[in-house]
């Protein structure tokens, strides 16, 4: 089983970055009770108003698939998809844990 890994920025419309992190920290709890999450962290930039980056680590990329049957998430990734300006995402191979 090979460890998955995902980085992504995202921009929160403007004034809209707290909102935003407050349901992507809802998420994090959510995602965290899954089956092989390892790690999902919500950070943000201190020097850009809008950005925030999320890093998540997972047992293998199917068990980031199956972090989607989660209850409510769904609606959460709606309510992130309506206060943000943009996202950015890169799949990470991690090499230790």
């Amino acid at each position: 089983m090979n460890p998955y890994g995902l980085a992504s920025k995202v921009n929160a419309l403007p004034g809209q970055r707290e909102n935003l992190v407050e349901v992507l920290l809802e998420i994090s709890r959510l995602v965290l009770h899954g089956d092989g999450c390892l790690s999902h962290v919500v950070s943000i930039v201190p020097d850009d108003d809008d950005a925030i980056f999320i890093t998540e680590y997972w047992l293998s990329h199917d068990a980031h698939r199956t972090v989607f049957a989660l209850p409510g998430l769904f609606e959460l990734m709606n309510q992130c998809q309506a206060l943000a300006a943009g996202f950015e995402q890169t799949e990470l191979r991690p090499l230790n844990n």
